[in-house]
């Protein structure tokens, strides 16, 4: 009988609290956050591959993929959502890469084309996870948030894992933009610009949930 109320009563120190309230701040910022990456029609193919003579890569977002997305569009004219001018010109500028092992802590990881596809996919899935734990708020229940497959307190530290990072990584990628501008001889297209205001907006949008990530996930 001991050892079975030793036991329980390990259990219900490990038990984590449920998730009862989300401040409105932390929703509507990362409202925002998902309002911005949710335009995009090309975020779905970024973690595509196919083979190739060198071996297996990513898809390329070209034209071709750009037709198929946006029919009698021409990409150069402004006719792409933010994002998704983002995609296709950054993943123009980086081209193939192999990929490299990872040093934690080193933002140069994400500027390549392998890195920048995982950062925005991991932030859209920040946005879900932290959708469904505003979505499941309980103070009675713990809930599992079912992408992380996490208790949601535990979920919501995971859906801000990205922001940090990301923030400093778009203002790297913006400055990049730019001197890819800069250096341009010829007129502008109208995409590189869309590609840079949104590397600005999601630098914006980013701050307010780099500061909340580090406070969120350095609760215990």
């Amino acid at each position: 009988m001991s050892v079975l109320m030793s036991l329980r009563e390990k259990a219900w120190v490990h038990m984590p609290d449920p998730l009862a309230a989300i401040p409105f701040e932390e929703m509507a910022a990362m409202q925002r956050l998902r309002e911005i990456i949710d335009q995009s029609k090309l975020l779905q193919f970024l973690n595509q591959r196919h083979q190739t003579e060198k071996g297996e890569r990513f898809v390329c977002v070209d034209e071709r993929l750009i037709s198929q997305q946006y029919p009698g569009q021409d990409p150069l004219a402004g006719c792409l959502t933010k994002i998704d001018a983002f995609i296709y010109v950054y993943d123009g500028i980086t081209g193939p890469q192999v990929p490299t092992v990872k040093s934690r802590g080193d933002l140069r990881q994400y500027l390549g084309e392998v890195g920048f596809r995982h950062m925005l996919l991991e932030l859209e899935k920040g946005c879900k996870i932290h959708r469904l734990c505003s979505e499941n708020l309980r103070d009675d229940w713990v809930v599992i948030e079912p992408i992380s497959q996490k208790p949601t307190i535990e979920a919501r530290k995971e859906a801000f894992a990205m922001h940090a990072r990301a923030k400093e990584v778009f203002q790297q990628i913006a400055q990049r933009i730019s001197s890819e501008i800069a250096s341009s001889d010829a007129d502008t297209p109208h995409v590189y610009k869309d590609a840079f205001q949104f590397a600005c907006e999601m630098k914006a949008a980013l701050e307010p949930l780099a500061a909340m990530g580090r406070r969120i996930r350095g609760r215990q």
